[in-house]
């Protein structure tokens, strides 16, 4: 069965002290729509009637409540993670600790790592997936070769004589599957930073397969 994977960041600035990538995957193509919808359903009753009425007035998705973990209160969290927590879902994440000042392009290159560090574990239990990853801030220049870098994933597993498959694309920010990544992220970050920041983090680890580090010391080790 091929499965589908949504990944967002969280924290990308150097004074957000983490940086937390998530990768969310689910099985089916409308897994992550009936997903978001279950789950903005719990935080607004009357969601279902909202987007009735936006198609009926042919408005754009941004006319809907979104689910942004950083602009949510403590009870939404909860009653966010007491949904997601019944859904069969398994989530890859990893992070970065900020230090000091760094460039767009530096900081950039930290993201890439963390996503090809989620892909890779997803892989060592995955056969093939789709993954739609969200789109950052001039996500034009950058597709083509952050799209061809990741492409390059599956034949590291195809060297050791292991199948892999995977299809890449960039998607909006208000893609339902992107806005439950964005949570997942959201949720380990905020524990990573500090650990008594449990609210979501336990009602969803048993979801979270890993929470890798990743370091600049640990990058030139490899070189």
């Amino acid at each position: 069965m091929v499965n589908h994977a949504y990944i967002d960041e969280s924290g990308t600035m150097d004074h957000q002290d983490v940086m937390s990538v998530a990768m969310i995957i689910l099985e089916g193509a409308h897994s992550a729509q009936k997903l978001h919808d279950q789950v903005m359903t719990a935080l607004h009753p009357k969601y279902i009637d909202l987007v009735k009425q936006m198609k009926k007035d042919r408005k754009p998705p941004n006319y809907l409540p979104h689910l942004h973990f950083a602009d949510m209160s403590d009870q939404q969290k909860r009653i966010a993670s007491s949904r997601l927590a019944q859904a069969k879902a398994t989530a890859f994440t990893a992070h970065h600790w900020h230090e000091g000042d760094k460039t767009h392009q530096e900081r950039f290159e930290i993201y890439t790592e963390l996503v090809k560090m989620c892909i890779r574990k997803a892989f060592e239990n995955h056969r093939e997936l789709i993954i739609g990853i969200a789109k950052q801030g001039g996500w034009q220049k950058y597709e083509s070769n952050f799209c061809a870098i990741l492409r390059m994933l599956p034949d590291e597993f195809s060297r050791e004589g292991v199948y892999r498959k995977a299809n890449f694309e960039l998607l909006s920010a208000v893609r339902p599957g992107v806005q439950l990544a964005d949570f997942y992220a959201g949720t380990v970050r905020d524990f990573i930073i500090d650990e008594s920041e449990r609210l979501s983090y336990d009602l969803l680890q048993e979801q979270i397969i890993t929470r890798d580090i990743y370091t600049l010391v640990s990058a030139e080790n490899e070189r």
